[in-house]
């Protein structure tokens, strides 16, 4: 999996390899779109965002799909 990050440190695409169960490898790319970036402390008094947004994907590809994105980050 690559992900690509913006300028605030919170993604804004990925690039994801799915095998599925008769071994096929697939490619999925999402690029984010709005974005609510929901900022806590983890249990080691660390900085961390849960990130949801919407996004466009790419499988295989063929353009056109969309749905919800979520992303853990851990500021470091």
């Amino acid at each position: 999996m690559d992900q690509t990050f913006g300028t605030s440190n919170l993604p804004v695409g990925c690039k994801i390899e799915i095998v599925d169960s008769l071994g096929v490898r697939h490619e999925l790319e999402g690029k984010t779109g709005p974005m609510v970036p929901l900022p806590f402390m983890d249990e080691h008094g660390q900085l961390s965002f849960l990130v949801q947004a919407f996004g466009e994907f790419v499988f295989d590809g063929r353009a056109g799909g969309y749905g919800s994105f979520e992303n853990l980050r851990k500021i470091r």
